[in-house]
């Protein structure tokens, strides 16, 4: 059996078009995830019922989080599809879609979640104090959800399947550090809101991302953002 050797060589056009994607997506994933670590830091300060409340909080909230965050996935794929294909009438009508099951799942679980949160609470056998703590933040995060979630996370992939990657990791580092971060210290070190507190500077920065991404759909600019573009237009069905 002969076996013939294929010479490996580097297509540096796509792979430059892949870094232009990838780059800033790691820029944005690692910046999220320091700002989450100053965040932490300033519950330290307020004490072990705040730590564990909080720490109890954020793992829930990813259960009802995931129809969204599924849905986004896909909108990243089908939008970056269609605009490959040059249809970007098709990349609007799915976008709106798929946000529009995003909100359906996303509504679905966070109401069902503000009813039964104190019993999956109970199953980490907090103290009084941390209980309750736990209880309001996911209330509160229930109700300010729902309005604008799958904005601020479902939306923005087809902005990023479309190659806008850039106006998204900007908006997102923007977002952060000015409202999540300083709104945080504001609540929590000046007006002492605690817990609560941290929360209500997560909401902040959704309502601002949200109304960025939404903005940035509407006008249209991100579907001139294609990053490979295909000379035959195939329809999704």
């Amino acid at each position: 059996m002969n076996c013939v050797s294929v010479p490996c060589r580097l297509h540096w056009r796509i792979l430059k078009r892949i870094l232009y994607i990838g780059v800033p997506s790691g820029i944005e994933s690692g910046m999220f995830q320091i700002g989450k670590l100053a965040v932490v830091s300033m519950i330290s300060t307020i004490g072990t019922n705040a730590i564990a409340a909080n720490a109890v909080g954020y793992q829930i909230i990813d259960f009802p989080n995931i129809p969204g965050t599924a849905i986004g996935l896909a909108l990243l794929t089908v939008s970056g599809q269609c605009i490959g294909a040059g249809e970007k009438e098709q990349a609007v009508y799915y976008t709106k879609k798929l946000t529009g099951f995003a909100y359906a799942g996303d509504w679905l679980c966070k109401n069902t979640l503000f009813f039964i949160c104190p019993t999956i609470v109970s199953w980490f056998s907090l103290s009084a104090e941390a209980a309750d703590t736990a209880v309001l933040v996911l209330r509160m995060f229930c109700l300010a959800a729902l309005p604008v979630w799958p904005l601020s996370f479902t939306l923005p992939n087809a902005l990023r399947g479309a190659g806008d990657i850039r106006y998204t990791m900007t908006a997102s580092l923007a977002s952060m550090w000015i409202c999540r971060i300083v709104v945080s210290w504001f609540l929590i070190f000046r007006l002492h809101l605690g817990v609560p507190g941290v929360w209500i500077g997560m909401f902040v920065d959704w309502y601002v991302r949200g109304t960025s991404y939404t903005a940035r759909f509407l006008s249209g600019k991100w579907l001139d953002k294609s990053v490979i573009q295909d000379k035959g237009k195939a329809k999704l069905s």
